[in-house]
């Protein structure tokens, strides 16, 4: 298991401004009631973007801002461990850790040829300072996996993600036409194994079209997507007439994958508590309705009564439930720390797991008799799923089968 390549020290070329904002905004990512509490480094860059403005910054400026951001929050604890006998000036953590990235120490552990049992020893301390986890969520993830197999997990955990995934959408150019285009704008792209109308797109070269630019995507031809996520909703193999209803459609990315499995005569429910995410939901389906001959009706709904009242009509629901998202680290790092840091986050966990099953209680209840739900989550602690799951066989009597 080696040390992820990917977490190389940032070559620091900010301003003193720019870092004060920088030093700034990772403080109030501390702060419980801070609106930055344990947000994600995307977040915490647009503050300090935010912050900065007057000031006008290089592309490169901006991408090694992102960089530093990326590391700081993915290695605390083990930067922490570089730089346990340094004392900053204004007393601060952050830039006593911001320091760390600059050490000889520091690009000695992310060197290629670094192993971890080069550095693992008592003076080190314990595996979880190496992989900067949480004991409590380390611990988790070594009794469900194994210490080996958890060790790669968090290796790999660790990476900052140098890709993206795209979703093409019913009634879009062939994928042979979108890859051509993908390609000729400067972009690395293929198609993947797993998921069905899937492009993988790795980083592309810096003068490279957005992918937020490109014109299949403002058109609606292309979605931006996790693979995973696409697989998740080709679970629902639903007929053209069915009634499927999205129990936690967050922003419809799942509920615009199966969106092309319905006809005019099928129904699709989209609900989520979060009004912007309804919003953006509606402002996705509007432009990929744009290429489906036959749309279903589509309702966007905010309150859970509202859902309940279609009881016993839904042939299909999906459950992408809240969660600890244990298991998407390398998009959001911020989460190790959210649930399994402190002894006082702990309430918040347990409080997920039951939220998790008062939503299969919903979905049980909104199925017409032989009706089948997919229940995912973004996690891999059992808690949260094997767990749920022989709860949701022993009470809600549901038979079970795993996907494959």
């Amino acid at each position: 298991c080696r040390f992820a390549t990917s977490c190389g020290p940032a070559r620091l070329r900010m301003r003193p401004f720019v870092e004060k904002q920088l030093l700034h905004t990772l403080k109030l990512w501390d702060q419980r009631e801070s609106g930055l509490w344990r947000a994600n480094p995307r977040h915490l860059l647009s503050s300090v973007l935010s912050s900065a403005q007057g000031i006008r910054l290089l592309k490169d400026e901006k991408l090694e801002l992102n960089k530093t951001l990326q590391l700081l929050i993915r290695h605390k604890r083990l930067l922490d461990w570089v730089n346990q006998d340094h004392v900053s000036d204004d007393g601060c953590q952050w830039s006593r850790r911001l320091k760390a990235l600059q050490s000889s120490k520091w690009k000695e552990l992310r060197s290629p040829g670094t192993t971890k049992s080069e550095f693992l020893t008592d003076s080190v301390g314990p595996v979880p300072v190496f992989f900067s986890f949480p004991d409590m969520l380390y611990n988790k993830i070594a009794a469900h996996l194994g210490p080996r197999v958890c060790r790669e997990f968090c290796d790999i955990s660790n990476e900052i993600p140098t890709w993206t995934f795209l979703r093409r959408n019913p009634g879009a150019s062939s994928m042979d036409s979108l890859l051509d285009s993908l390609r000729g704008l400067g972009h690395q792209a293929g198609t993947c194994q797993e998921a069905d109308n899937c492009i993988k797109v790795e980083s592309a070269c810096p003068s490279a079209v957005p992918l937020s630019q490109l014109p299949s995507y403002l058109s609606g031809e292309l979605e931006m997507q996790d693979e995973s996520s696409q697989l998740v909703a080709q679970l629902v193999q639903c007929k053209p007439t069915d009634t499927v209803i999205d129990l936690c459609s967050g922003a419809g990315g799942k509920a615009l994958g199966i969106l092309s499995c319905l006809q005019s005569s099928g129904c699709l429910v989209l609900h989520d508590p979060r009004v912007s995410a309804v919003k953006r939901a509606k402002q996705r389906f509007i432009k990929a309705q744009a290429h489906h001959e036959a749309c279903p009706q589509v309702e966007f709904l905010t309150n859970m009564s509202l859902v309940l009242s279609w009881k016993e009509s839904a042939n299909w629901v999906l459950i992408d439930a809240p969660c600890s998202n244990t298991g998407s680290l390398r998009r959001h790092p911020e989460c190790k720390y959210r649930y399994f840091e402190d002894e006082r986050d702990h309430d918040s966990f347990l409080q997920l797991q039951e939220m998790q099953r008062y939503l299969l209680g919903c979905a049980n209840d909104l199925l017409v008799r032989g009706g089948s739900m997919v229940y995912s989550t973004c996690s891999i602690l059992p808690e949260e799923n094997e767990t749920q799951i022989h709860w949701a066989e022993q009470h809600l009597g549901l038979a079970v089968s795993t996907a494959e």
